[in-house]
């Protein structure tokens, strides 16, 4: 095994500043050592060579203090095992971690983009409220429920092989795309109501409800990769979160609990129509996917 002489510098050890954009193995071959660790004859030769590893002479300290100086070092890493591929579990597991991140920020800007453009709209045209503020309220908390499992979503092998960036031109990109054709297929909603069915405003306001909820959660499914979301499936922890504020949301106005929030049973052909529109909706939003994900740069795989 090739080893280390003194004054020897590596490409990892001559830019320490990005490390974490190497792979692990570049690390290992860069440091021209093993992910499961020094061979005993190669760690003999360094401690030799190098002495071994102390700490700089400091004024005696109790045990406690020791521990929590230690703990607060920003610099300390603690291994749970004598091997390097703790430190590769540990990049694999952050980059797991941003992608992750990324999904909730794009489905946060695109569906707050979307609604709210959506409640300005309706706010000029129609001549009441297109959904009370208890609704409003009821459907954000159902909705970031729905979001509760995105931590613990899987991730494409694929996205944790190599450093993902923070590419804010593209999550403006996203939202810019997702969020209108939500806005398009609300719309929609509204004039289908209004003008085919002649909804009255609680019964409006019900199915409105109903079709953003729907459209809100389902697509989470299509939008958490920019693959193809039967091939790629999500989490059972995702799907759980989401498939439970779904059924709250699609149950909950049909209750006696409905008066509290002031739904209103719609119409049976209304309903239909709302189903119709979800399902274009998520056809839509499949076919644009690609679009929405394009991006100057080539790390934005999920």
């Amino acid at each position: 095994m090739t080893t280390v002489e003194p004054g020897e510098t590596t490409p990892v050890l001559a830019s320490l500043h990005t490390f974490w954009t190497q792979t692990p193995q570049a690390i290992c071959a860069a440091l021209h050592c093993q992910t499961e660790g020094l061979s005993s004859e190669e760690a003999a030769r360094r401690l030799a060579l190098c002495g071994p590893n102390a700490d700089a002479d400091t004024k005696a300290e109790g045990p406690l203090r020791a521990i929590l100086r230690r703990l607060l070092e920003p610099l300390s890493l603690i291994l749970l095992a004598s091997d390097l591929e703790v430190v590769a579990d540990g990049v694999k597991e952050g980059r797991r971690t941003f992608v992750n991140v990324l999904k909730y920020v794009r489905m946060g800007a695109s569906s707050n983009f979307g609604n709210m453009s959506s409640m300005a709209l309706a706010s000029i045209a129609l001549p009441f409220l297109p959904m009370l503020p208890t609704q409003i309220l009821l459907n954000n908390l159902l909705y970031d429920f729905s979001e509760v499992g995105i931590p613990f979503d899987d991730v494409r092998e694929e996205a944790t092989a190599r450093p993902q960036l923070w590419d804010m031109g593209g999550l403006i990109r996203f939202a810019a795309i997702m969020g209108p054709l939500s806005s398009l297929f609300d719309i929609l909603t509204f004039a289908m109501l209004a003008l085919v069915f002649h909804a009255a405003p609680a019964e409006f306001r019900t199915a409105w409800f109903l079709e953003s909820m729907a459209t809100q959660i389902l697509v989470i499914f299509i939008i958490r990769t920019n693959g193809r979301p039967w091939r790629d499936r999500p989490s059972r922890a995702l799907a759980s979160s989401s498939l439970i504020a779904l059924g709250v949301a699609m149950v909950l106005p049909f209750t006696p609990a409905s008066v509290w929030f002031g739904f209103e049973t719609p119409a049976a052909v209304a309903l239909v129509g709302v189903g119709v529109i979800v399902v274009l909706y998520l056809l839509s939003a499949e076919l644009l996917k690609p679009l929405a994900f394009k991006s100057g740069r080539d790390h934005a795989t999920i």
